[in-house]
């Protein structure tokens, strides 16, 4: 059934091996809110990026944690505090093709059940408070390899190490960001507050570009799509990402220049469904019923639900979505 999305994100894959040979390689940043299950606390931190202090209070936790992660298979790569309450960045070793996202689904639904047993929640609903500029973020680290094991973006002799591949991939990823945000931000949560990037541009280091060019020395580059919230399912990502850049690159899109804005980003879920519907070539690399499913769901089950309950103000909107999205995404 090609309008599932692990049946779209192979296909994916295989466009991209039979019509470019090449693969791709790809590892998540997952942000995920921890609280006590019964006094709703944030657990671990009260917003404190980056601190080894806290990991070293938790490590007790996050020990066993990683000891059931390892039985299963799933190897991380670093841990490390965010800036939300209670919030936590895992990022997992880099893996090829499909397995990278199997590996972030299922650490998804350990974490879950983890925490649940030791008297904790986890949730990745994207804005969890009033400090609405707080969200957990899902950002889609990628490159792309040929079979011999060589980095189809790397090119040392080019400006900033992106080669002609990877500049034509990234165009396409520009050119279809708009339509890109309804899979990489799909509830009504993600768009409580929209988070940066808020227009479709690139840059090496600037963290409000909607892709980031990360470049390690002189033999690794690869590209942050910087688009995708906490409750995005990340084969659709994948899926979006790969079509995207495929494109980009079979119509050798031009790159614009590094913090040129190409066009924004929509700002709620229904201008975002209606951007994706609206941009046929990404629709029809995608599977036209892929999307049709999509936006019939979201439209049916979280627009008209939310629609239905009349005018809220902030705090009682937030009340909604807790109760719609905490333990759902």
């Amino acid at each position: 059934d090609t309008s599932t999305p692990h049946t779209a994100a192979e296909i994916q894959i295989e466009r991209l091996r039979n019509e470019l040979g090449l693969l791709v390689k790809s590892a998540f940043e997952i942000e995920v809110f921890i609280r006590e299950a019964e006094n709703k606390q944030p657990f671990g931190h009260l917003s404190i990026y980056s601190s080894t202090d806290v990991i070293e209070n938790c490590q007790g936790l996050m020990f066993d944690f990683m000891q059931e992660l390892l039985e299963r298979g799933i190897k991380v790569d670093s841990v490390q505090t965010e800036n939300g309450f209670g919030e936590f960045e895992f990022t997992l070793v880099v893996a090829e093709g499909l397995q990278a996202i199997r590996k972030t689904v299922q650490f998804k639904n350990i974490i879950k059940r983890f925490m649940k047993s030791r008297g904790y929640e986890a949730t990745f609903m994207s804005a969890m408070a009033s400090r609405r500029e707080d969200c957990l973020t899902f950002h889609f680290n990628h490159s792309l390899w040929t079979p011999s094991g060589k980095n189809a973006f790397l090119d040392t002799s080019k400006p900033n190490n992106l080669s002609d591949l990877g500049c034509h991939w990234l165009a396409g990823l520009i050119e279809h960001a708009p339509a890109m945000t309804a899979f990489c931000c799909p509830t009504i949560n993600c768009y409580s507050m929209f988070h940066v990037p808020h227009e479709a541009s690139w840059s090496v280091g600037e963290r409000s570009a909607a892709f980031r060019l990360k470049i390690e020395g002189q033999d690794n580059i690869y590209i942050e799509n910087r688009i995708p919230l906490g409750a995005s399912n990340p084969y659709l990502v994948l899926i979006c990402t790969l079509a995207a850049g495929i494109d980009g690159i079979k119509r050798k899109l031009p790159l614009p220049e590094a913090y040129e804005s190409k066009c924004m980003l929509p700002t709620d879920l229904e201008t975002a469904l209606r951007t994706l519907e609206a941009d046929t070539v990404l629709t029809e690399a995608m599977g036209s019923k892929l999307v049709e499913y999509f936006c019939f769901v979201k439209r049916k089950f979280e627009l008209e639900e939310f629609a239905a309950a009349g005018n809220l103000n902030d705090e009682e909107l937030l009340k909604m979505e807790n109760e719609y999205y905490f333990h759902n995404v």
